[in-house]
């Protein structure tokens, strides 16, 4: 099944299943998980950093590092320990390690995620959400935050400001007897920054591509995702929370045919 990092990012506010709803990225682990679970959607989307000149040829890599090509074996965060722990009076951090990914591509190795960092993922995800809002209107948005959306311009202008914050030049590669492919080259030396931009420029891509025709916010009762319409009657994001929905439809039916008639 298809996926799409602007639409992951969105769906990190999600009906818990008891009724109420959770926040994925609520904590320095959960969003250290979120970060490990997309890594293969990051490596699609981030750009490659650009080696400085005087390094631009193979170098015997340092002791516990992977070589380019090699998939790192450093892991972190959740049910691991961190790479360093956090002394006194210092923030607590959270380590995201992934595995089998080579660490120029995917960019997120060992990467520790403080509060600052979560916040501004969270900040971003706001404005994504604002943005889908304003995508699947008229139709109501998600009732997870419904009452409370991020203004569109403020949205769009934070999107764009933090795709801005990397500049990214495209490289074209044609190996002999290969399709040409396009690799995006940077030169930005932050991890943090470049999944950052990489997550916006994901929101960019989406809402300008035509999935945002398909876009849609669960009418499910208690489901505040949202999800892309497979088929032209879909009203739910999935089988689950259309039994609910005739569920509480025949509820609804059953209580009102049972009230008496008033005189």
């Amino acid at each position: 099944m298809e996926r799409w990092l602007a639409l992951e990012l969105a769906s990190t506010i999600r009906h818990d299943g008891t009724g109420g709803v959770t926040d994925d990225l609520s904590t320095l682990q959960g969003t250290a998980r979120w970060l490990r679970q997309q890594d293969d959607l990051l490596t699609e989307q981030s750009s490659t950093e650009k080696p400085p000149a005087s390094q631009a040829t193979a170098e015997e890599p340092p002791a516990g590092r992977a070589s380019a090509g090699e998939p790192s074996v450093r892991r972190g965060g959740m049910g691991e320990p961190p790479a360093k722990q956090a002394g006194p009076g210092e923030p607590p951090t959270a380590q995201v390690g992934v595995s089998g990914l080579p660490v120029e591509r995917a960019g997120v190795d060992g990467l520790l995620v403080d509060e600052e960092f979560r916040a501004e993922i969270v900040a971003l995800r706001r404005a994504v959400r604002a943005l889908f809002a304003r995508a699947v209107s008229p139709a109501p948005p998600s009732r997870a935050d419904a009452h409370r959306l991020m203004p569109v311009e403020e949205a769009l202008a934070h999107v764009n400001g933090v795709a801005a914050r990397e500049a990214v030049v495209p490289r074209l590669e044609w190996p002999q007897g290969e399709a040409p492919r396009t690799r995006m080259l940077s030169e930005e030396p932050d991890v943090r920054v470049r999944l950052l931009a990489a997550l916006a420029r994901a929101a960019i891509d989406f809402l300008n591509g035509p999935e945002r025709e398909q876009l849609r916010a669960c009418s499910a009762p208690r489901c505040v995702r949202y999800f892309l319409k497979s088929h032209g009657r879909q009203e739910w994001c999935k089988p689950s929370c259309g039994n609910r929905a005739r569920a509480a439809r025949h509820y609804e039916r059953r209580r009102t045919s049972d009230e008496p008639a008033t005189p």
